[in-house]
């Protein structure tokens, strides 16, 4: 399928389009503008124009910085040479004829060459103060006389003055040149570049004030009392609202907006809002596909560093987080906090619409999105999805991507699990229950049959003895005994008890026949009728 886009989806620089893609006024990791980096190294184009694209692709993103970093060293360069061109250059004499016999040439071609440029160099330069009051009058013929004049009369009248007094240690300054101009920049990437260029003679550590216990640096005594709270365990501000305490005012401060629902950090994309900084600087990442931590053993990257640390254990096999019912262990204490709701039953996100409950946050989020409309819109072809996944999935039509395919078959799966599930159906594999021996596709569909055995969090019909091992189907079952039949055939008027029933009903409408036997391609309504006919092939085989 060809890709459709619009030219503000590209990058600025390569007009390429790729997932991950950064706005321009993002900082970079040096604390500067991508956008005042572009001025700075090719000023002669107006990269924030109206109706143009303000994203960068993450390889030109990289090519800039080498480019930024060219330009800095030349500037450096450039300074250090101008400064030292420009530095006084000191001589000491003890008397007027050591001067004029060692430094006649050197003369003639500073002192006298630089009479030709401006003014004649003022003789009370070479004067002491007293010397010249007395005179009462400045030298004859100071503007009219020539360098010639000057070399030799000049020299003639102080070597009378020079038998009298010692002339005095002096300097002799050469003329600089002024610095070239650079494009202008935005004041804060001037005065950051500005230190960056700038030599230093004498580079004094700002880190002055030493953890003695960690050996941690700080530029402020401030700052390492803050930091010795860590060692001391002293935490002098606590919550109002409940009773957790602070090392830092800071962290109290973004603590209390978790009670009172301030969110003051607003997403400029989706309008979504934030309690703190760092979650909105981590959701930016979902809108540029920025993702900075990989890993160095498969190619996955992830948006956060702690993403990154859970994957690793994947890897290294670590489970820390262990569960206190229960022998399972667990890579992260998100996933053992899922799990624990397994054992206590507890359901702590309700729907403040339909009063329904889930045991995770996520969960809820989407499932209000069911009651206001809201979608994830696709910026390609503006189809909508519920769910952010459903998007991602969508957008490898626009990209081609198919990271989930068969290596056996070359189906393409929509999900790495998915994608599991399938390949066993060509290894054959499955997971068996230790109890009763039942095999399943699915470690899900094993831990939930264990708990047919365990009795652990069934749930149980109030007016029979069956149990069940989730809430669903115990809804389903309970319309056995209530009679209620809320799924209504839209063409014969015929009601049923489940969604799934209805949809096998249609199929009579339609003549639809999904399952096909893969021997005589013989096809049929459901699963059941397709398992039932199987058996006959695999009698017929048997005999």
């Amino acid at each position: 399928m060809n890709s459709v886009f619009q030219i503000t989806d590209c990058c600025r620089t390569c007009l390429r389009v790729e997932s991950a893609l950064t706005p321009l006024d993002s900082v970079d990791s040096d604390n500067i503008k991508l956008c005042d980096k572009l001025v700075a190294c090719i000023s002669d184009i107006a990269w924030t124009k109206n109706g143009y694209s303000n994203l960068l692709c993450s390889n030109c993103i990289e090519k800039l910085r080498i480019a930024y970093e060219f330009r800095l060293l030349c500037i450096q360069s450039e300074n250090t040479c101008q400064q030292y061109f420009s530095q006084e250059k000191v001589t000491s004499y003890t008397n007027l004829d050591d001067f004029q016999l060692s430094h006649t040439i050197q003369i003639q071609n500073t002192v006298i060459e630089t009479v030709k440029n401006t003014e004649f160099l003022n003789l009370k330069h070479f004067l002491d103060d007293d010397s010249l009051s007395k005179s009462g009058k400045p030298p004859e013929n100071s503007r009219s006389a020539s360098p010639d004049s000057v070399a030799t009369t000049g020299f003639a009248k102080y070597e009378k003055l020079a038998k009298k007094t010692v002339v005095p240690t002096r300097s002799v300054k050469t003329q600089t040149q002024p610095l070239p101009q650079y494009p202008s920049l935005t004041p804060a990437a001037a005065r950051l570049e500005a230190q960056q260029s700038k030599t230093t003679i004498i580079i004094e550590d700002p880190y002055k004030f030493t953890c003695e216990l960690c050996g941690k640096k700080y530029a402020k005594n401030a700052n390492l009392k803050i930091h010795m709270r860590t060692h001391t365990g002293e935490k002098p501000f606590e919550c109002k609202y409940c009773d957790k305490k602070f090392y830092h005012s800071s962290h109290l401060r973004e603590h209390i907006r978790r009670h009172t629902g301030e969110k003051p950090f607003q997403c400029n994309v989706c309008q979504k809002r934030f309690t703190i900084t760092a979650e909105l600087t981590v959701h930016m990442r979902i809108h540029t596909g920025e993702k900075p931590y990989a890993c160095n053993c498969c190619e996955k990257r992830y948006i956060k560093a702690s993403d990154l640390q859970v994957h690793m254990r994947s890897h290294t096999g670590e489970k820390p987080f262990a569960c206190n019912y229960c022998d399972k262990k667990f890579t992260s204490g998100y996933i053992l906090n899922s799990h624990l709701k397994t054992h206590t039953g507890d359901r702590p996100w309700q729907c403040t619409v339909c009063a329904k409950s889930f045991t995770q946050s996520s969960h809820l989020t989407v499932h209000m999105k069911k009651h206001t409309g809201e979608k994830f819109v696709c910026k390609v072809c503006n189809e909508e999805f519920t769910h952010s996944s459903q998007l991602t999935v969508h957008m490898r039509q626009h990209t081609g991507r198919q990271p989930y395919k068969c290596t056996m078959c070359d189906k393409i799966c929509n999900y790495a699990s998915e994608l599991q599930t399938h390949i066993m159906k060509h290894t054959g594999e499955k997971f068996t229950c230790i109890t009763c021996d039942k095999k399943f596709t699915t470690a899900a569909y094993l831990q939930e049959h264990t708990r047919t055995h365990t009795g652990e969090n069934l749930f149980n019909c109030t007016l029979c003895e069956r149990v069940f091992t989730r809430a669903t189907y115990l809804d389903k079952h309970l319309r056995t005994h209530t009679g209620e039949r809320p799924f209504e055939c839209e063409i014969c008027g015929k009601k049923f008890t489940q969604s799934s029933s209805l949809n096998v009903h249609i199929r009579k409408h339609t003549g639809e026949k999904p399952y096909t036997c893969n021997i005589c391609n013989r096809s049929f309504a459901t699963s059941s009728y397709l398992s039932v006919h199987l058996r006959k092939h695999k009698k017929y085989i048997n005999m």
